[in-house]
């Protein structure tokens, strides 16, 4: 955990790390967030219990990532939440295409995964709509 936070929660890993802590102080400077950041420093294994706890606790998860999106941290966090615990959840990365060449700051920029791609991220899925008291402990 590198800054606690009860509204939204940012899981990244490698390069994006910086990136996600930066974009957590843009959101809490405007618009008053507090914002939890995860360094997801391996995805296997998993810190399932720090997922669970950051999907309980915020309901809103935002996953960045430095490679594709498919395969990696994102759908290893959505796994944890499939368990039954409902969320809102956006998964930042490089998309199953081929990327552009250019310089590493201009291919974080064209994936949103830079600081302001990950603010701009926070402010979308802090907007998403869910009831707050909506029973989301499905029992089966």
């Amino acid at each position: 955990v590198m800054n606690e936070g009860t509204d939204i929660t940012v899981i990244a890993c490698g390069s994006c790390v910086y990136q996600a802590m930066q974009a957590a102080q843009m959101a809490a400077a405007d618009a008053g967030l507090k914002g939890r950041g995860l360094n997801m420093h391996t995805i296997k294994p998993l810190d399932e219990e720090a997922v669970m706890s950051a999907i309980m606790d915020t309901r809103r998860i935002i996953t960045v990532e430095d490679h594709t999106v498919m395969g990696g941290l994102g759908t290893a966090v959505a796994e944890v939440g499939a368990s039954g615990k409902a969320c809102v959840m956006r998964m930042l990365g490089h998309q199953d295409e081929f990327s552009t060449i250019g310089l590493h700051e201009d291919l974080m920029s064209l994936a949103k995964i830079d600081a302001n791609g990950i603010a701009d991220t926070i402010a979308e899925v802090m907007h998403a709509d869910f009831e707050a008291d909506d029973a989301w402990d499905d029992e089966f």
